[in-house]
């Protein structure tokens, strides 16, 4: 079985009547399975230690945060996506749109809420 080291961190546009539509969707560039406390550990010993990476996924999820407080037709929580494989945005307006015919898009969302 395949570890899921992809992350992608994204948001949703759910306008009336219509297919709710990816918005914003950027890749996690630091390494999958650390916790918070271990990057915390990590930047202490070494304080230049992926300090780029770090930064980079802070500055976009805060700015997909403050894009929600903006936006009314947007699902209110920036999104997480852990998968196996490379997936790009238009392979994740696919799963959405599929998720949305079949019902199964707020308990999706709900789940994937960071």
């Amino acid at each position: 079985m395949n570890e899921l080291q992809e992350r992608y961190l994204f948001t949703v546009r759910q306008q009336f009547n219509k297919v709710p539509k990816v918005d914003t969707f950027y890749k996690l560039v630091t390494p999958a399975g650390m916790s918070g406390e271990e990057l915390k550990m990590m930047t202490i010993l070494s304080p230049s230690w992926n300090k780029d990476k770090l930064l980079a996924d802070n500055k976009t999820y805060s700015s997909m945060r403050l894009r929600l407080n903006y936006n009314t037709d947007m699902y209110p929580h920036v999104l997480l996506l852990k998968t196996a494989e490379d997936i790009t945005a238009e392979d994740l307006d696919m799963i959405i749109e599929m998720k949305y015919e079949t019902k199964e898009l707020d308990a999706w969302l709900k789940e994937a809420s960071v």
